[in-house]
């Protein structure tokens, strides 16, 4: 299954993103509520089960510090993760530079990008639907 884990701040790029993929056919699991997501247990579980991770950089700070301590223990298991920002934050970007597989979008991007980075990964990687 082509499993995508989505954690992204803004509830109508969230949904735009969610609903474009769901058509496609992807797996979607979505982080809504940040209170409630920042156990690294939790976060480990849903890496764990997906192929691609699209993580917003402008999550709340603890968060996207746990995601990023996960990614860094996850990088055999072949995850993509797809940061997504509208900073110019060097420090935050130097943070994600050490992950195998960096890719960043600046905000605005377009639905196609999205798509184009996901199915250019599966395409790379032997994942079944």
């Amino acid at each position: 299954m082509k499993r995508i884990l989505l954690v992204e701040n803004n509830p109508r790029l969230r949904k735009g993103i969610r609903n474009l993929l769901e058509k496609r056919g992807f797996i979607i699991i979505e982080v809504q509520d940040f209170e409630k997501t920042l156990e690294l247990s939790q976060i480990n579980q849903w890496l764990n089960v997906s192929n691609v991770a699209i993580i917003s950089l402008e999550i709340p700070e603890i968060l996207r510090s746990n995601l990023l301590s996960a990614l860094k223990n996850f990088n055999h298991h072949n995850i993509l993760p797809i940061f997504t920002t509208t900073e110019d934050d060097l420090e935050v970007i130097k943070k994600v530079n050490g992950l195998n597989g960096l890719d960043v979008m600046e905000k605005p991007f377009s639905f196609k990008e999205v798509i184009e980075r996901i199915e250019s990964y599966f395409r790379n990687h032997e994942v079944s639907m």
